[in-house]
């Protein structure tokens, strides 16, 4: 497999799981957690099968991975060589993830945030723990003109909380 890609597709897969990974995690979560028959199966699958994307098992990553793409302002153009390479990268997340909730590594993760998500308030630290989003992105969100994260403060310079329900609102306008 010769794994020359441009720069840019490198780049855009990295923005790419920076951004998706814990949305993809949860949703493998949801899907493998409980059936660990199934959960093995797919593992030996894909570490002893040359994967392509059409393969069934990596189509969830790719559905979020065109929607990333679709939102990018920059029109991307796809070599051979770079849906190799992005076929693989697919391939290593996923076992990547599986291997974690075979180990039960993401439970207590999940179970934090689903505790996190019943509240109707939340910190700047949950919101980093639900959402992937370090404080300093969540400042630059909330500063930008157009479209800001909406938040709360009582009084200036103190602690910044954050509505979930507006949260959500405004993370389904980002993916628009």
């Amino acid at each position: 497999m010769n794994l020359n890609s441009s720069p840019k597709i490198i780049n855009l897969l990295t923005l790419f799981n920076k951004e998706y990974i814990s949305i993809i995690e949860k949703d493998l979560y949801n899907k493998y957690s409980k059936d660990q028959e199934k959960l093995n199966i797919l593992i030996i699958h894909l570490e002893n099968n040359n994967i392509n994307l059409e393969d069934i098992n990596i189509q969830i990553i790719l559905n979020y991975f065109l929607e990333f793409v679709g939102t990018q302002i920059e029109v991307y153009t796809f070599t051979k060589n770079d849906e190799e390479l992005i076929s693989l990268k697919f391939v290593k997340l996923t076992l990547s993830i599986l291997h974690k909730i075979k180990n039960n590594e993401l439970s207590d993760h999940f179970s934090k945030i689903e505790e996190i998500q019943q509240k109707k308030e939340i910190t700047v630290k949950e919101f980093e723990v639900i959402y992937n989003i370090s404080k300093s992105s969540q400042a630059t969100y909330r500063g930008r003109l157009y479209d800001p994260l909406p938040f709360h403060q009582v009084v200036q310079n103190g602690n910044i909380t954050y509505n979930v329900k507006e949260v959500e609102l405004w993370k389904e306008q980002q993916h628009k």
